[in-house]
């Protein structure tokens, strides 16, 4: 079992090592704890500028509440408003 999940984990990280689309790993409060090249690349700032900053820095108000949104029903889906986000 240990064995298929570091395989699992190996494919993940090479897909997110080497993807062209900027990825990004938050802590719940939007932290961000893992950031791929593509990212990097996308905000013009290197990992060690970027980690632990917040996510929403990079975005516009409106951006932001609309993140905000999303995030609460990815998190709480069982108390997700009949809201449809839109991009």
């Amino acid at each position: 079992m240990y064995e298929n999940l570091q395989i699992s984990e190996e494919r993940y990280r090479a897909l997110a090592e080497t993807m062209t689309l900027g990825l990004v790993t938050c802590t719940p409060d939007g932290k961000m704890i893992y950031i791929n090249p593509a990212f990097e690349k996308l905000v013009g700032f290197s990992k060690k500028h970027l980690l632990r900053q917040s996510l929403s820095t990079y975005f516009s108000d409106e951006s932001k509440t609309k993140l905000t949104e999303f995030a609460e029903q990815v998190m709480h889906p069982k108390e997700r408003k009949k809201k449809n986000i839109e991009n």
